[in-house]
């Protein structure tokens, strides 16, 4: 009876129209954020403005709609300023009516463009024609027993969105199941590793338990936000070795990302894309040749934005759902970034638990690096190796608690119980 029509992808605050789509009969839609009420929609068109903070966290939507009598006929929500897919979409199935056939009404956002190259849609695994892909008819089915529609989204050969939505029998809706991944860190030495056994009792939310599913300590991966070409401390030909501690171990990974923006226009909104690398792992090569190696096109006439990126580099780190960490290297004078300040961003990345290190590659530093906290000098090989080393200490003392249901990671606690643990900042 009720979907959104704002889809909200990438990391933003501050005020922003909410738009949703209604079935007849519904009177009044309510919008709730983290539970408390945002504002009343009453009527066409089911859209307002709404004020989601001066804070960038993580935060959820939900809409609710009631009928003239406020009996409520149904709830849709999204989460914001945490990972999501490129491009998504939002379905609603308007409410039977006597003689007259289903209609469809499909929503979607995408950081790849406006349009999709295509739409397709099958019900119960047979293909549907349409001309209008964002409201089209159902052909007519027995409602007493399970229906499945599918619809998919493809904007280009790397972007995509699919929703599978379920309805009739015992459903009147779609079902998903999502789980949480919160980093944690020991805080001094473990004579046994976690299990889900042991940790059962450590995590809370408003006070009460959260269920634990699974430990894990697999894959950890670090996003370098370069926001300058790291320098070289070797000639070619040179006879000087890279230290062994720069080759990266098994487990880890790197990503590197761009502090220069691309501009992509959505439906609603125009996103701010920061070019990011594929995966690297030690097959590639040690740290000092990837650093030196890394770089990303750049268009003369678009500043880059230090601040935005390392948000959207603690965003990329989260979305792993691995160990994790976020590595800054600045210039030596940052360009200002009006859209975000240093302390937002770092506050959004402790909300993330994600924890931030600062490299400087300069034999002096600028005043504007205090601003991230404890700052490491890599301005040698040396120095980078024992920086790495450090950032190698702080992944291995992480892991991984897989946790049931979605919640946000600023509102999970630690027990009493946890005492040789943290959660990661």
């Amino acid at each position: 009876m009720v979907a959104f029509a704002s889809l909200f992808l990438g990391i933003f605050f501050g005020v922003k129209p909410v738009e949703v789509v209604v079935g007849d009969g519904v009177a009044v839609v309510e919008l709730r954020l983290d539970g408390e009420r945002l504002g009343m929609l009453r009527g066409a068109p089911w859209v307002k403005e709404c004020d989601f903070g001066d804070e960038l966290e993580p935060q959820h939507l939900e809409a609710i709609a009631f009928d003239d009598q406020n009996r409520e006929l149904g709830r849709v929500s999204q989460w914001l300023n945490l990972p999501k897919e490129p491009a998504v979409a939002s379905v609603l199935l308007e409410p039977r009516e006597p003689g007259k056939p289903r209609v469809v009404r499909l929503s979607w956002e995408s950081s790849a463009g406006a349009e999709p190259e295509s739409v397709t849609a099958s019900l119960d695994g047979n293909p549907l024609t349409f001309d209008d892909p964002r409201r089209f008819t159902l052909p007519a089915v027995d409602e007493s027993e399970l229906h499945l529609l599918q619809i998919e989204l493809e904007f280009d050969k790397r972007v995509s969105s699919r929703v599978d939505f379920t309805f009739g029998g015992a459903y009147v809706d779609e079902v998903s199941t999502e789980n949480t991944a919160v980093a944690v860190r020991a805080i001094k030495k473990l004579r046994n590793p976690p299990t889900a056994a042991t940790v059962a009792d450590w995590f809370l939310k408003d006070g009460k338990p959260l269920r634990v599913i699974a430990v894990e300590k697999e894959t950890a991966e670090v996003v370098v936000v370069l926001d300058r070409p790291f320098p070289r401390f070797l000639e070619p030909g040179s006879s000087t070795k890279v230290p062994k501690s720069l080759v990266l171990s098994g487990d880890q990974h790197l990503r590197f990302l761009s502090t220069v923006p691309s501009r992509s226009e959505g439906v609603a909104a125009t996103f701010s894309l920061f070019p990011v690398s594929p995966s690297y792992d030690a097959g590639l090569g040690n740290l000092y040749r990837m650093l030196t190696s890394i770089s990303f096109r750049t268009e003369d006439d678009v500043a880059p934005r230090l601040n935005s990126a390392v948000a959207v580099g603690g965003m990329t780190a989260y979305r792993g759902r691995h160990r994790r960490a976020v590595v800054i290297v600045p210039r030596a004078e940052p360009v200002p970034d009006e859209s975000l300040t240093p302390s937002q961003a770092r506050r959004y990345l402790e909300h993330l638990h994600v924890p931030v290190v600062v490299w400087n590659p300069e034999s002096k530093r600028s005043p504007s690096l205090a601003a991230w906290g404890e700052v490491r000098d890599v301005g040698s090989l040396k120095e980078l190796a024992t920086a790495f080393e450090e950032l190698s200490e702080l992944l291995a003392e992480q892991w991984i608690v897989w946790l049931d249901g979605q919640h946000l990671p600023q509102e999970i606690e630690l027990s009493p119980q946890a005492s040789d643990f943290a959660l990661l900042r």
